[in-house]
């Protein structure tokens, strides 16, 4: 009976098209991500997660990774309690305008700053092919709220 159920599962998986495996693949981006404080000029700081090549590619890779969770994941752990600020369909529907938001050195940069950074606050980690930091990135929450608006995308209030 296993042997049959085994062979089934199998059979179906080899009919069923390409295009729709990627559904049962999580298409979620692997942020770890902590709330460390809501300030009052609108800005969240979180401890957030990056990987790259270097050092540099690292800090980029989190300064996105902290926008994006604002944006689309909301962020709900530590000191902050935030909602997304974009749902997912407007996302599949702007997603040229995001494709190019987030581009390398992109309009997120405006968004996202390491000013809170103290040292030796850094975490990092290594194997042979990236690197992995957990840095402190302050987002302008209000600010990407607002620039958002301007430009069309309806925003969660």
């Amino acid at each position: 009976m296993k042997k049959k159920s085994a062979i089934v599962i199998i059979a179906m998986l080899c009919l069923m098209p390409a295009k729709s495996w990627g559904q049962y693949v999580s298409r979620e981006i692997d942020i770890h991500i902590t709330g460390m404080a809501s300030e009052l000029d609108g800005s969240q700081t979180v401890r957030v997660s990056g990987e790259g090549r270097n050092k540099s590619d690292a800090k980029e890779q989190c300064m996105k990774n902290a926008v994006y969770a604002f944006m689309f994941m909301g962020v709900h752990s530590g000191k902050v309690n935030a909602l997304p600020l974009v749902s997912k369909k407007e996302h599949h529907d702007r997603q040229e305008y995001f494709d190019s938001f987030f581009e390398d050195g992109g309009e997120y940069r405006k968004y996202a700053s390491l000013a809170d950074k103290r040292i030796f606050s850094n975490e990092r980690s290594k194997d042979r092919i990236q690197r992995r930091y957990v840095m402190t990135v302050r987002v302008l929450v209000s600010k990407l709220r607002s620039r958002l608006k301007k430009d069309g995308i309806k925003v969660y209030e």
